[in-house]
């Protein structure tokens, strides 16, 4: 990620069927503040910018759990 977006993502990847075969969309996870800059960060996206994604959804989330350990190797 570029210059300032860098420290903006948590997790990223594309998620896919459920046999793992098919790339079905994309999700990105981000360490903002407010709406406007998670739309910054998407707006920013090569992939959106080159109208990859047919649609984007932002949501808030409360973080409830964190376990960072569980990801190693994931």
């Amino acid at each position: 990620y570029p210059g300032s977006q860098k420290g903006i993502p948590v997790l990223a990847g594309a998620t896919q069927s459920d046999d793992g075969a098919t790339a079905i969309g994309s999700l990105f996870i981000v360490n903002v503040d407010r709406r406007d800059k998670a739309k910054a960060f998407s707006d920013g996206d090569p992939f959106t910018q080159n109208g990859v994604f047919a649609s984007i959804t932002i949501t808030r989330m409360r973080k409830g759990q964190w376990n960072p350990g569980a990801a190693e190797g994931a």
